[in-house]
This record gives structure tokens, C-alpha cells and sequence, in this order.
């Protein structure tokens, strides 16, 4: 007869064998759910490394991943970082920043080289999605961060391509080349009376261009009150210095520019202009001020006038305005052309500049740099692009800040420049910002090559 005992003991030790089964795979379960828990790409520290070509995943509501690029040789190279992802309705919440590895690992909000811009077409792409373009260290590291802040997943695919500048920035300091033709007008007025813009309330800016005119209409309809309404203009224009004389605007009835237009008036008679005045404090900005009365439901023409050779930004205020200070805001930014442009920056202060990128090229993107070289060199000054946000009223969203250099080999000054590429027709400033106790004397130079 089978003894009882001796069929127990081997099922026994199969169910120890199971139980210890068991326990093994829920503990390495446990390391596995661990691991993914410390989020691989959710932090600097954690990044993937990125390769050239394709990096494709998915990335979950809320989420950011980091990537890690290393180019390894030396030298300046072309980068570009095209990221598709869908579905392309979330495009709102999607963004792409690309940082340097001190600024990734800084403790504190960290500002990135360059943010991506959407386009309708990514590089060799045929899809829309983020497109950031840029000159890159061969020997930095430099990180790249995608952000779904989005309550839905999304699938992303994201391309690096990178090639060697063919050369490296210029040594010394050399205004960039010009390009032609020039870009046109911004913003003004019409170019005759009968071709005249409606003036906005409040600023309105404008270029002129050597011995031309800008035309608006302007009334005080609707306000309600007397049928006299006090009223005044004010203009700054630059450069000022020496234009005082040729640079004015005149105020017109139309039953003036009527007669004027059937040949009755060698040109129409004016019943106020603006007046010379001095109040900003700044010789580098000419002056004119108007102050009167009109009819409250009328219409009235307005001329602003350019007599110089040279070309001419304007601000026309309606209103008295003893100190616009020009520069100090994106709203009155000065106009950056290309070549050489000169200023001061006070401790603590900014100046802003509107950027062209119009139409100098059959494309979608135009290739553009700024370099400032600035006469203290260990004065702590930045220089910064940034473009207008896609959703109206959003703010200024950041295309990248200059990195210093040392490009003229003078140890007395030193020397910040970007180079990038900007959408064709966008909106763009470029921020000066001194940071250190002393005015500071500066110069830009400005192109569209992207080296030498």
C-alpha cells in the first residue's frame, strides 16, 4: 500500500515552487513599474539621448519628454528639429524648445536658445508641424524639449538633421551684407489723399521714404458732447537730428483736397500743422505738436510729410505726448535696418527694435542674424528675438537669445549674436537688455547670412 505521507511531500514542494514563482515575477514586476516610474525623458537629467533622423512616441496628457544632442566634433553646424505629431488639432498646446546644457540644467526658469515655430510644411516634410532651425557648438551639448500640454495623447515624430557651417562668424566684426531690394514700408498711412487709411486711435507708426508723403482721415464722430472737440497730435520721427525742418504733418478739410484735386489749388491750404518741440530729452528724435479744435462729426485729411533724402520712422500720436519713450516697449519699438545701428542702454532698462523678415526671398523662411558687440566687456547685456504669439493678445513668445562670442579679438569690448532663420513676413523684435550698473554704449549689425 502507498504510504500517505510520502504523496504529500512532493506536492508541497510544488507549491513552494509555485508560491516562489509567484513572488519572483511580481518583484520583478515591481523593479519594471519602478523604473518607468522615475520617467525616462521627464527631466534634463533624464533625457534621451536623440539621434539624427527619426525619434518617434507617444507622450501622454500633460507631459514633456527631453531629449539630449550631442553633436561631438567641433565648429559651428546647421541644425534644424522638425516635430509632427497628431492629431495637428492640438497644435495650440504643443510647443518645442531647444536650450543649452547650462540653461536645461539650471535650477531656475531656464531661457531657451530657440523656440520651434509652426509651418505648414517641416523641412522635407510634407506635413504640417514645429520647425526650429538654427546654428548649433559641434562640441556643446544642447537639449530639446517637447511639451503636450493637452488633455489628450498625442504621437509624435521627431526629425534632427544637422550639416557643418560652411564658415565660421566673422572675425572681425563685419557689418552684414545688404540685401536687395530693401524691405518695404511698414504700417502708414496711404500713398495720396485719395488712397488715404482711416488713423487709428492712439499710436500709429509708419516709415517714409526719402521725399514721400502718407495720407489719413480722421474725424471725431460719435463722441457726443460739444460740437467742438479739443483735439492734438503729436509725431516723433527719427533720425532728428538736422531733419527738424523737413519733416511735419499738416492738417486738411476736404473741402480743400477737393479743390486741390480739380486743379484749383497748387496745393491745398492746410488750417493747422505741427509745431517744433523739444520735451523727450532725446537728440536722436525730432518733434512736432498740434493743438486745436475741430466739428465733431466731420472729416478731416491728415498728412505726414518727408523732405529729407533720407528714410524716416514715425510715431503719430493722438494726443498731447511730452515722452513717448521710444524703444522702451514692444508697442514703441524702433525700426531695426540692416547694417550698423547704434544706441545706450541705462542700468536696469530695455530697448526694443521691430525686425523685417519680408519678402527679401522666394520662401518660406528667411536666414537672418543680428550681432551686438557692446564697449564694456564683462558688462552683463542680452540680446533676444522674439516673434508675436499665433493666439492674438498672447504675448511675445521667445525665437532664441544670443550667445556671446569674442569675434573682433579686443579685449575691451565684447560680442553677442544669434543667427536663425524667421518666418517669411512675421512680426519680430529684437530686445536689448542691461542687467549691469552702468550705461552701456552698444552697436547691431544685422543680415540675412548666415555666416561670415
Amino acid at each position: 500500500m502507498t504510504n500517505a505521507s510520502s504523496v504529500q511531500t512532493p506536492l508541497k514542494y510544488v507549491l513552494i515552487l509555485v508560491a516562489i514563482s509567484f513572488a519572483l515575477t511580481v518583484a520583478l514586476l515591481s523593479i519594471f513599474f519602478a523604473g518607468a516610474s522615475t520617467g525616462t525623458g521627464s527631466s534634463p537629467q533624464t533625457a534621451i539621448s536623440l539621434v539624427n533622423q527619426l525619434n518617434t512616441g507617444v507622450l501622454g496628457p500633460n507631459q514633456q519628454r527631453w531629449f539630449r544632442l550631442a553633436a561631438g566634433t567641433t565648429g559651428q553646424l546647421k541644425q534644424s528639429f522638425s516635430l509632427v505629431f497628431t492629431p495637428v488639432s492640438l497644435r495650440q498646446q504643443i510647443s518645442l524648445q531647444v536650450y543649452d546644457e547650462a540653461q536645461a540644467l539650471s535650477a531656475s526658469s531656464p531661457t531657451p536658445v530657440g523656440v520651434g515655430q509652426w509651418t505648414a510644411s517641416v523641412n522635407s516634410q510634407q506635413a504640417s508641424g514645429i520647425l526650429w532651425a538654427g546654428v548649433i557648438q559641434g562640441e556643446a551639448v544642447y537639449y530639446v524639449q517637447v511639451v503636450n500640454n493637452s488633455d489628450a495623447p498625442i504621437d509624435y515624430w521627431l526629425f534632427a538633421e544637422n550639416e557643418r557651417e560652411p564658415a565660421p562668424p566673422p572675425e572681425p566684426v563685419q557689418p552684414m551684407p545688404t540685401p536687395e531690394p530693401p524691405p518695404p514700408p511698414v504700417l502708414g498711412g496711404g500713398p495720396s489723399a485719395w488712397e488715404a487709411r482711416v488713423l487709428q486711435t492712439g499710436l500709429t507708426r509708419g516709415r517714409l521714404q526719402p521725399s514721400s508723403t502718407q495720407w489719413f482721415t480722421f474725424s471725431r464722430a460719435g463722441l457726443g458732447g460739444d460740437v467742438f472737440q479739443d483735439l492734438a497730435f503729436t509725431l516723433f520721427f527719427t533720425p532728428g537730428a538736422g531733419n527738424a525742418d523737413n519733416i511735419n504733418f499738416q492738417l486738411f478739410t476736404p473741402s480743400e483736397i477737393a479743390a486741390w484735386g480739380r486743379g484749383e489749388r497748387a496745393r491745398p491750404n492746410n488750417f493747422g500743422a505741427g509745431a517744433f518741440v523739444s520735451r523727450d530729452g532725446d537728440g536722436n528724435t525730432g518733434e512736432r505738436l498740434w493743438r486745436g479744435v475741430v466739428l465733431r462729426d466731420d472729416l478731416y485729411y491728415l498728412a505726414v510729410e518727408n523732405g529729407t533724402a533720407l528714410e524716416v520712422d514715425y510715431y503719430l500720436y493722438d494726443q498731447d505726448i511730452a515722452n513717448p519713450q521710444l524703444g522702451a516697449s514692444p508697442e514703441v519699438a524702433l525700426s531695426l535696418g540692416t547694417g550698423e545701428t547704434v544706441g545706450l542702454v541705462a542700468p536696469g532698462q530695455e530697448v526694443w527694435y521691430q525686425l523685417s523678415a519680408a519678402g527679401r526671398v522666394n520662401e518660406a523662411f528667411e536666414a537672418a542674424g543680428v550681432t551686438m558687440q557692446i564697449a564694456q566687456s564683462d558688462a552683463d547685456v542680452t540680446l533676444e528675438i522674439l516673434t508675436t504669439g499665433e493666439t492674438e493678445g498672447v504675448g511675445l513668445n521667445s525665437v532664441g537669445l544670443a550667445q556671446a562670442a569674442d569675434l573682433d579679438q579686443n579685449p575691451q569690448t565684447s560680442e553677442r549674436y544669434w543667427r536663425g532663420w524667421l518666418v517669411d513676413n512675421g512680426q519680430y523684435y529684437v530686445k536689448v537688455r542691461n542687467n549691469a550698473g552702468i550705461p552701456v554704449d552698444y552697436r547691431l549689425l544685422t543680415g540675412t547670412a548666415l555666416s561670415g
